[in-house]
């Protein structure tokens, strides 16, 4: 299962009940990561990060716990020791708007509960072989929520003007946009 040697890694794992923080640091230590720091509030864990840097957060999201306000303090506080760190956020909250709101808040990656020491791998192993770049666009930071570089090999059209469908039409140009979806037709020429 193992294929990183993950003993140097220092994990920082934010859980409000603690046989699921015990569990969580079972499968870590079992992955031979030696640094396992636990926390049960974001206050708590933001301290803990001022201290000693952590290589990756493992945050809670629940009713009792709070993961995007600690977003929050790690991206936009100034006070914050490391707003690149990776973040992931577990939670049962797993439908598709929690997760634009978790992504939106600048997490690295989403781990839906329940959780096993697999799941937990396959996310620190997605981190490590899929670093992104980091953005700041108005009021977002974090990493780029593209998740993919997609290759684009057709036309481009930013490099031309722009035509409305009834201009293109007239000069005979090929549909492309929303013509098609009205159900205009292009003249041959």
């Amino acid at each position: 299962m193992n294929t990183y040697n993950l003993s140097g890694l220092n994990v920082l794992v934010i859980e409000q009940h603690s046989l699921i923080r015990d569990a969580i640091r079972g499968a870590l230590e079992a992955m031979n990561v030696k640094k396992v720091r636990l926390a049960n509030n974001v206050r708590k864990a933001f301290m803990m990060m001022q201290g000693d840097k952590p290589d990756l957060i493992l945050t809670d999201w629940s009713p009792g716990l709070d993961g995007i306000e600690l977003m929050n303090l790690i991206r936009k506080d100034r006070h914050s020791p490391d707003v690149f760190v990776p973040v992931v956020i577990m939670s049962a909250y797993s439908e598709a708007h929690h997760v634009n709101k978790a992504i939106n808040a600048g997490i690295n990656d989403f781990l839906k509960k329940p959780i096993s020491a697999s799941s937990i791998f396959s996310r620190i192993k997605w981190i490590i072989e899929n670093p992104r770049l980091y953005v700041r666009s108005g009021p977002y930071f974090g990493p780029c929520r593209r998740r993919t570089n997609a290759f684009f090999d057709g036309f481009d059209r930013r490099r031309r003007p722009t035509y409305e469908g009834r201009e293109r039409r007239q000069q005979q140009l090929p549909f492309r946009g929303k013509e098609r979806r009205f159900g205009y037709q292009a003249r041959a020429a």
